[in-house]
C-alpha cells in the first residue's frame, strides 16, 4: 500500500476502523480543537498531518483494499461511498461563518454570516440579524417572546431548529434536538418468508487448467460453467426454457445452485464432464475452453434450514400433497391458489409441491442461495459494480470534478431471532415489528418457526472518474468528450522526457474501462501503436474496429498514442484505447470534495431506502410485476413494513484526566479539557527522553529548532512522568524517499554514539506529495530496536513559517502531536472507569488482521499480494489508583499467508502467555474483541481462538486450579444495518440519526446475543452501528454488562478525545496490524518486550 501518509488510506480508522477512520489519519495525534470546527471531530496522524476538508465517514472499500478499487468483486470498480456514513463528523463549521439554512440547530447565541462575516447587530430585519429560532442576537433583539427567529434561519445568520443553525463569530455551536432520550429505533431492515414448499438444489463444480492444476479464476469458472451448461448440456432446449433455467440458475464458485433439477444432472448421471466443444456450423467443434476442464461432482436437495421450516398443522392430514401458489419451474408466481390454478391449466405447467425428500440447509448454504437470487433478480434492471446495484441511469456529475456520481444500494438477506424470542433476550427492552407478512397460505401462520428471515437495504454511492487516460495525458484541462479535449489530442506530441514521465505515473495503477466498468493493472503504455494501428490477433481487425463492432463504440481519436497496455486474463497482456479507460484511484482534491458531493443526510438516505425497498419489493411480492417476481417464483416473500425495536442511549462513562472528570457537555470531544490540565509531577521526578531529531533538508535548522521548542512546550507543559529534553540530543538532515532512510540508518547505525535508554526520534518530513514511502521502511526500522517515534509532516501545514489562521492550525496538530508523543511514551493521559462486577486486575484482548490490497509487481509482470498480518494487543486494567497514571499494554504481530484471517489460536496462546509474563499480572477476568470474524465461523475459528486464550490464562495464573471467567465478543463493522430515531416529537421517524452511544438489543442473531452501538453519530450524516455477537460469556462475568463495558472501552482509544466505534483494544490492533502489515517483513522483528507499555503503533 503506497498511501502510508495519505489522509483518506487512513481515515475513519480511528472512529470505527476498516473503512471507519477519521479524516485525518490517526497518526496526526488529535487537535485542541479550541474553535468550533475542532470540537466537532479530527484527528491527525504521527506525522501531523491537517487540512480543511470536513471528515467523512466508513466510506472505505475494504473490498478493494483501497479508495476507488473495488475490482476484488467482478473485476467490477469505482470509488465506494456507503452514503458517507460518518461523513461530516458531527458537523464542521468555518469559524467565522454562521450555519445558514442547513447547520445544526442553533442553541446559543446568534448565528453568524456564511460568507464569512460576524454579526453586527441583533436587529430582526437586518440582513445580519440572529435570525435563529433559538438564539438571541448580541444585543438582545428578538422577534417572539421566547427569542425566536423564522424557523429557517434568517437571511444571514445562524440557522433555525428546523433545519438546525450554525455559528457566528460570538455565537455558540448548535446542539439540534435532544436525543438523548430516544426509546426507538427503526431500520432499514424489512421482514421476509419462505415457502412450505421451498427447495433448491446444490452442485458441486471441479475445475482444472490444462495443467491440471485447479483454476482459481471465479471470472473464468463461471465463463466455462455457462459455456458448458447452456451451449453444452442444454443446448437442445428452446430459447424459453433456456431463458428459464438463466432465472434459476447460479453461479457459486465451487459450487451453483438451481431452483429447479437440471435435465442430465440427476445423481446417476454423476460426474460429469462438461463439454466445451464449438457445435457451429465451420467451427470443427472446436474446444472453446482452450485446455481447461470442469466436473459436476454430485447434487443435493435443499430445504429450508430448520430455523425456518414450516411445521404443518396439528389437524392437517400428513399425507395430503400440498403445493405453494407459484410454478416448479420456479420463474412465476400468483397471489392465490385460483390463478395457479388457472395458469397451470391453460400453460401445462405444474404447482410448486412440497417436497417429501431432501435434507435442511445450513444457513450458510440457505443465505448463499437466496443472495445470489435476490442479486440476479435486481441485476435484471440494475447494474452490478461489486456488490452493489446501479442504477446507471441516475447520475449526477459535479461540475468542475470529472467525476460522475451514482446512486447505488446493497440488499442483502438474513436469518434473525422471531421477535418473541428476542424480547426475552433483549434484557427488557421491547421488539417490535409489524405483523403484516405477505403469505402464500394463511396456513403458514400456524407454523411455529426460530427464526425469520430479513432484508436489509442500504443505500450508497459510486464516485467514477470521467477523465481518460488520454485526457489526462493530454493536460487534464479539458472537459471530457468534448472537441476540445480531441483537438488536443491530436496536436499532442509528447518529448521523450514526457513519455518516460507517463509511464511512470501510470505503471502499476489500476485502470477501469467506461463501456463495462471493469478493472485492470496497467503494465505499460505503448507509444508505438494507436487503437488504429494496433490488430487484434486472431480477429483479423483493429481495435478501432473492434470497440466499433463488438462493443458498439466508435473512438473519437483511433489515432491516439500510446495504448494501455493492461493484464488480462491469465495475465496475458491486453491492449486499450486510452480515451476508453479512467484511473479508478481517486485524485486527492476530489476525495476532499467527497463529503460534499457523495453525502445523503438520514432525512435523504430513509426517503432512498424506501424508494429502493419499494423496488425490491417488485421482485419479491407474488405478481408484483405481472407474474414475473423471481424470488416468489422460488418461494421467498417479503413483508412491507421495517423492523423497529426499543432503544436506550448509554450514558457518557466517567472519564477522569489528572484527577478531574470530564465534563458532560465535553463527552464528545474533550482535547480542550486535556490542554487545560496538569498532572503534577515534578520534572526532576519525570522521565526525560533524549530526543534524536530528524529533518527534511528542505527545512532551515532556525525553524526545526524553533518547531521543536513549541513542541517541547506543549509536551512538558502537562507535567506528566514523561517530558521531552529542551535540546534535541542529536539533528540529522535527511532527504526524501531513499536518501530519508538512509539517513535514519546511518544515524543508528552506531548504537554505542546514542544514549542507552529514553529514546525518542522525532521525525519533521515533508514529502513531495501526500505521502511518503520511507515511511514504513523508517518504522521499520526503528521498532525492530526498540525504539519509539514520532513523525510530523510540513507538507499540508508549514509549521515552521505558519502565520494568521494556519498558524492556529498548527498550533491545534501540535497540541495533538504533543499527546500522542506521551502516549507513545507510556503516559496515560485520561482513564474510563469501566462497570462495576468486572473482578480486576482484568486483561483486556483486541485482535484483528491487515490485508494488504494486490500490487502490480514489475518483475513478476502481475498483480501480486503481499503477506496478511495479525496483531494481537493485551491491555491491563486496574482499580488500583497508583497504577493508573501509566499504560500497561503489550503487543505481538504475526505474519500470515495472504487474504489468511483464521487460525489464530497458538497466535492469541502465546500472545496472551507473553503478555502476562511480561506484565507480571494475575488476571481475575478476560475479555477479548475480535475484529473480521463471520457468522459461519464462529462454532469454529472463535471456538479455537478462545481455547488458545483460556490455555495461556491457566498456564500462567499463580494458582492453576483457578479458572479465569472469560468473555469473547466478535466486533462486525461491515454490515449494512442503520439505526434512524424514532418518535422525536416534530421530526418525521427516519429523519434523524440514532446519537452517540445508541444502544439497540432487540435485533438479535439466532445463536448468540447481539447487540448495537452507534459509536459515532453525526446529525448531517447516516452513522454505520458495530454490531456485537457475544460467542461467549462465562457465568462469574452474568453481572457484568457487555454493552456498557463495550460503550466505555469506546472512549478509552489514545488516538481520540471522543468515542469511536469500537473497543480502544480493537482499534489499537487494527492500527498496529495495519503498520506492520506496510512492513517488508509484517512487523516480525518488532522488539516486543522493549515496547511494551508503549503505544507506539499511533
Amino acid at each position: 500500500m503506497s498511501g502510508y501518509n495519505d489522509h483518506y488510506s487512513n481515515q475513519d480508522r480511528d472512529r470505527g476502523r476498516g473503512r471507519e477512520r477519521s479524516r485525518d489519519s490517526d497518526r496526526r495525534g488529535g487537535s485542541d480543537r479550541s474553535r468550533s470546527r475542532y470540537d466537532e471531530g479530527r484527528r491527525y496522524d504521527d506525522r501531523g498531518y491537517d487540512d480543511d476538508r470536513r471528515p467523512r465517514g466508513d466510506s472505505y472499500d475494504r473490498r478493494s483494499g483501497s479508495y476507488g478499487r473495488n475490482d476484488s468483486y467482478q473485476d467490477r470498480g469505482g470509488y465506494d461511498r456507503r452514503m458517507m456514513d460518518d461523513a461530516n463528523r458531527q458537523g464542521q463549521y468555518r469559524r467565522h461563518s454562521g450555519g445558514g439554512h442547513y447547520g445544526p440547530q442553533a442553541n446559543g447565541h446568534g448565528g453568524g454570516d456564511p460568507r464569512g462575516y460576524s454579526n453586527r447587530r441583533g436587529d430582526v430585519d437586518s440582513p445580519y440579524g440572529p435570525g435563529s429560532q433559538h438564539g438571541r442576537a448580541p444585543y438582545g433583539d428578538r422577534r417572539n417572546s421566547d427569542g425566536r427567529g423564522p424557523p429557517r434561519g434568517g437571511r444571514y445568520g445562524g440557522g433555525g431548529s428546523r433545519y438546525g443553525g450554525g455559528r457566528g463569530r460570538g455565537g455558540g455551536r448548535g446542539q439540534g434536538p435532544d436525543l438523548s432520550g430516544i426509546q426507538d429505533c427503526t431500520t432499514n431492515i424489512l421482514q421476509a418468508e419462505v415457502t412450505e414448499g421451498f427447495h433448491f438444489f446444490e452442485y458441486t463444480v471441479n475445475a482444472e487448467n490444462s495443467s491440471g492444476e485447479v483454476l482459481e479464476s471465479r471470472k473464468r469458472r463461471a465463463f466455462l460453467f455457462h459455456l458448458g451448461l447452456f451451449d453444452g448440456l442444454l443446448k437442445d432446449l428452446s430459447k424459453k426454457e433456456k431463458d428459464n433455467f438463466r432465472k434459476v440458475v447460479f453461479f457459486n464458485g465451487s459450487t451453483f445452485y438451481s431452483g429447479r433439477p437440471i435435465p442430465g444432472l440427476d445423481a446417476s448421471n454423476l460426474p460429469y464432464d462438461m463439454d466445451f466443444r464449438d457445435r457451429r456450423e465451420g467451427m470443427d467443434f472446436r474446444d472453446r475452453g482452450e485446455g481447461d476442464t470442469m466436473q459436476i461432482g454430485d447434487v443435493r436437495k435443499l430445504l429450508a434450514p430448520k430455523d425456518l421450516q414450516v411445521v404443518p398443522k396439528q389437524d392437517e392430514n400428513p399425507n395430503e400433497v400440498r403445493f405453494d401458489n407459484r410454478t416448479a419451474n420456479g420463474t412465476m408466481s400468483f397471489q392465490n391458489q385460483q390463478a395457479l390454478l388457472q395458469h397451470c391449466q391453460q400453460t401445462g405447467d405444474e404447482p410448486a409441491y412440497v417436497p417429501s425428500d431432501g435434507v435442511p440447509a445450513s444457513l450458510q448454504e440457505f443465505s448463499a442461495f437466496i443472495n445470489s437470487a435476490l442479486q440476479s433478480a435486481l441485476g435484471e434492471r440494475l447494474s452490478k459494480w461489486g456488490r452493489d446495484l446501479v442504477n446507471p441511469n441516475k447520475v449526477t456529475r459535479p461540475r468542475g470534478l470529472g467525476v460522475s456520481v451514482y446512486e447505488a444500494f446493497r440488499c442483502t438477506f438474513s436469518v434473525l431471532k422471531k421477535p418473541e424470542e428476542e424480547n426475552k433476550a433483549a434484557e427488557g427492552l421491547d421488539f417490535t415489528v409489524d405483523p403484516k407478512v405477505i403469505l402464500h397460505d394463511e396456513s403458514v401462520l400456524n407454523g411455529k418457526k426460530p427464526g425469520v428471515l430479513a432484508l436489509t437495504v442500504d443505500l450508497g454511492a459510486k464516485v467514477l472518474r470521467d477523465r481518460s487516460v488520454l485526457n489526462e495525458l493530454v493536460g487534464g484541462k479539458e472537459e471530457p468528450d468534448s472537441d476540445a479535449e480531441k483537438l488536443a489530442a491530436d496536436s499532442w506530441n509528447p518529448t521523450e522526457e514526457e513519455k518516460n514521465s507517463a509511464k511512470k505515473k501510470w505503471e502499476g495503477q489500476i485502470v477501469i474501462t467506461k463501456h463495462d466498468k471493469r478493472c485492470y493493472s496497467v503494465v505499460g503504455l505503448d507509444f508505438e501503436n494507436s487503437a488504429e494501428s494496433l490488430e487484434i490477433e486472431n480477429l483479423g481487425m483493429n481495435h478501432a474496429e473492434y470497440f466499433a463492432q463488438r462493443k458498439d463504440k466508435t473512438l473519437r481519436c483511433p489515432k491516439f498514442k500510446p495504448m494501455v497496455a493492461v493484464l488480462g486474463r491469465r495475465d496475458q497482456i491486453i491492449h486499450l484505447p486510452a480515451e476508453m479507460v479512467c484511473g479508478n484511484e481517486l485524485e486527492q482534491t476530489i476525495k476532499e470534495r467527497l463529503p460534499m458531493i457523495a453525502n445523503f443526510p438520514p432525512g435523504k438516505r430513509h426517503e432512498a431506502i424506501g424508494k429502493a425497498i419499494e423496488f425490491c419489493q417488485g421482485f419479491l411480492i407474488p405478481g408484483a410485476r405481472g407474474t414475473q417476481g423471481i424470488l416468489p417464483g422460488l418461494g421467498i416473500q417479503i413483508t412491507d413494513k421495517r423492523f423497529s425495536s426499543r432503544a436506550r442511549v448509554l450514558p457518557l462513562p466517567m472519564v477522569m484526566a489528572a484527577g478531574l472528570q470530564i465534563p458532560e457537555a465535553k463527552k464528545n470531544m474533550w482535547a480542550p479539557e486535556l490542554n487545560r490540565r496538569n498532572y503534577n509531577i515534578n520534572p526532576r521526578d519525570s522521565n526525560t527522553f533524549n530526543v534524536v531529531l530528524i529533518h527534511n533538508d528542505n527545512l532551515e535548522l532556525s525553524d526545526v529548532r524553533k518547531v521543536y521548542s513549541n513542541i517541547c512546550w506543549r509536551v512538558n507543559k502537562l507535567n506528566t512522568l514523561y517530558r521531552l529534553s529542551d535540546k534535541p540530543f542529536r539533528i540529522v538532515k535527511a532527504g526524501s524517499r531513499e536518501w530519508h532512510w538512509q539517513a535514519v540508518e546511518k544515524c543508528f547505525a552506531d548504537a554505542s554514539s546514542l544514549p542507552t535508554e529514553n529514546v525518542f526520534v522525532i521525525d519533521f518530513c515533508k514529502p513531495g506529495g501526500s505521502t511518503d514511502p520511507a515511511y514504513p521502511v523508517i518504522k521499520h526500522m526503528l521498532t525492530s530496536h526498540g525504539y519509539i517515534s514520532q513523525f510530523v509532516n510540513f507538507s499540508k501545514c508549514p509549521h515552521d513559517r505558519a502565520i494568521g489562521e494556519m498558524k492556529k492550525r498548527s498550533g491545534d496538530i501540535l497540541n495533538g502531536v504533543g499527546r500522542q508523543i506521551l502516549w507513545k511514551a507510556g503516559a496515560r493521559l485520561w482513564w474510563v472507569k469501566i462497570p462495576q462486577g468486572l473482578p480486576t486486575p482484568s486483561v483486556f484482548v483486541g485482535v484483528d488482521v491487515f490485508h494488504a490490497p494486490k500490487e502490480y509487481d514489475p518483475v513478476q509482470k502481475r498483480r501480486v499480494r503481499k503477506r496478511s498480518c495479525a496483531s494481537i494487543i493485551v491491555q491491563i486494567f486496574r482499580d488500583q489508583p497508583d497504577r493508573q497514571a501509566t499504560v500497561e499494554l503489550y503487543s505481538e504481530t504475526v505474519a500470515r499467508e495472504a487474504g489468511m484471517e483464521y487460525d489464530l489460536r497458538d497466535s492469541l496462546n502465546g500472545a496472551v502467555k507473553n503478555a502476562l509474563k511480561e506484565l507480571e499480572v494475575d488476571p481475575m477476568s478476560c475479555v477479548v474483541w475480535r475484529d473480521g470474524i463471520g457468522d459461519s465461523a464462529f462454532e469454529s475459528e472463535a471456538s479455537q481462538e478462545i481455547e488458545g486464550v483460556e490455555e495461556a490464562l491457566k498456564d500462567m495464573s499463580l494458582n492453576k486450579s483457578k479458572k479465569t471467567p472469560l468473555a469473547y465478543v466478535v466486533c462486525q463493522k461491515r454490515i449494512d444495518t442503520k439505526l434512524f430515531a424514532k418518535g422525536v416529537n416534530g421530526h418525521t421517524d427516519g429523519t434523524l440519526a440514532a446519537p452517540p452511544g445508541t444502544l439497540v438489543q432487540g435485533i438479535q442473531a439466532l445463536k448468540h446475543n447481539t447487540f448495537y452501538i452507534n459509536g459515532r453519530a453525526p446529525r448531517d450524516s447516516t452513522p454505520k452501528p458495530v454490531r456485537y455477537v457475544v460467542v461467549r460469556q462465562d457465568d462469574e462475568l452474568e453481572g457484568v454488562s457487555l454493552p456498557e463495558l463495550t460503550w466505555n472501552m469506546c472512549h478509552d482509544y489514545p488516538n481520540w478525545t471522543g468515542p469511536i466505534k469500537v473497543p480502544s483494544v480493537c482499534m489499537m490492533a487494527h492500527k498496529l496490524a495495519e503498520l506492520a502489515g506496510n512492513m517488508a517483513d509484517s512487523g516480525q522483528n518488532m522488539n516486543n518486550k522493549a515496547l511494551k507499555n508503549r503505544v507506539h503503533f499511533l
